[in-house]
C-alpha cells in the first residue's frame, strides 16, 4: 500500500517525502529486512526523501538512486527515564530540494541534557563525537561526511 501511494504521489507532485516508523529500539544498526529493503523500494517507487524514526537512537544516512534516506534521527524531544545507549543523542537535517534532487544536506547534532528531554545544539567535543559516530554507522551507505565545526555536510559518494 505504501509503495502504491508513493507511486501515485509521484504522478502529481514534484517532490515526495516519506516518513517511516521502523527499526529496532536502541540499536544504531540498520535492519536490512525491516528498513533498508523497504527504503530502497520506496525510493524506486518515487520517494525523493525517506525519513525514519523509532529506535530512540540515531541511525545512518544513506544516498540511494539520488534519494536521501535518514534511517532514524534519535530522540529529538523525548528524554527517557533511563539512558540506554545513545538515547540522549539526536540530529536535525536541513536540505534543499532542487530539480537535480536533494542538495546541501547539513546535519546538526542535538543533545538532550536535562531530565525533561529538551534538546540543545551539541557543540565542541560532544558535537564532534556524535558526528563521528554518525559517520561510523553510515559506513557502506554511499554517504560522505565533511565535518566542519559542529555540523556536517553530507553528500553522495
Amino acid at each position: 500500500d505504501a509503495l502504491r501511494r508513493v507511486r501515485e504521489a509521484k504522478e502529481t507532485h514534484d517532490v515526495v517525502i516519506v516518513a517511516m516508523h521502523w527499526g529496532v529500539e536502541y540499536q544504531d544498526s540498520i535492519d536490512d529486512t525491516l528498513q533498508r529493503t523497504p527504503a530502497h523500494q520506496l525510493v524506486e517507487a518515487g520517494a525523493d526523501v525517506v525519513l525514519g524514526n523509532h529506535p530512540h537512537v540515531p541511525e545512518g544516512i544513506e544516498f540511494y538512486n539520488g534519494a536521501l534516506i535518514a534511517y532514524a534521527h534519535g530522540n529529538c524531544v523525548f528524554r527517557q527515564s533511563f539512558d540506554f545507549g545513545n538515547t540522549h543523542e539526536s540530529y536535525v537535517m536541513n536540505f534543499d530540494m532542487t530539480q537535480d534532487g536533494v542538495q546541501n544536506v547539513i546535519v546538526t547534532p542535538l543533545y538532550l541534557s536535562d531530565e525533561y528531554g529538551i534538546p540543545e545544539v551539541a557543540t565542541g567535543a560532544q558535537a564532534k563525537a556524535q558526528l563521528e559516530h554518525l559517520v561510523e554507522i553510515s559506513d557502506g551507505m554511499n554517504s560522505s561526511f565533511d565535518i566542519k565545526g559542529d555540523v556536517a555536510q553530507v553528500t553522495p559518494k
